[in-house]
């Protein structure tokens, strides 16, 4: 397994190369709901990120801004946060800063767990 540092101004991000969907997953499971660092897979390709404040902060105000719109606009969404996206069959996962359903935001309400493969493969 080769590993990559890649130096940003602020965050920390360190990329290991041949990492096994298995080795992903347990890494996953270890963390499991903490807000430790984001990890993003690409078919064997693992990206860690330890996001810095400044990272935080632009975060926290892009999703405001969306949900302030939102709420102008009379638009209902569901913000699922930084949840996990993750899809064994294309070997990729990864974990967004924010995410928010708009124009889906009916196929996810009022749901615990929401599946990406399984919309995928029912809503095309």
């Amino acid at each position: 397994m080769a590993t990559t540092t890649v130096t940003s101004p602020a965050d920390q991000r360190v990329v290991l190369h041949d990492v096994s969907w298995e080795m992903y997953e347990r890494l996953l499971t270890e963390q499991g709901d903490s807000s430790g660092p984001r990890l993003t897979y690409d078919r064997g390709e693992l990206e860690i990120l330890g996001p810095s404040s400044e990272h935080e902060i632009v975060n926290r105000t892009l999703a405001l801004l969306v949900e302030l719109v939102a709420a102008e606009q009379s638009i209902d969404i569901s913000n699922v946060g930084s949840m996990t996206f993750k899809r064994r069959d294309l070997q990729r996962g990864f974990e967004p800063d924010s995410s928010v359903y708009i124009q889906h935001e009916e196929r996810v309400r009022d749901r615990k767990r929401i599946d990406a493969s399984e919309a995928d493969r029912r809503h095309g």
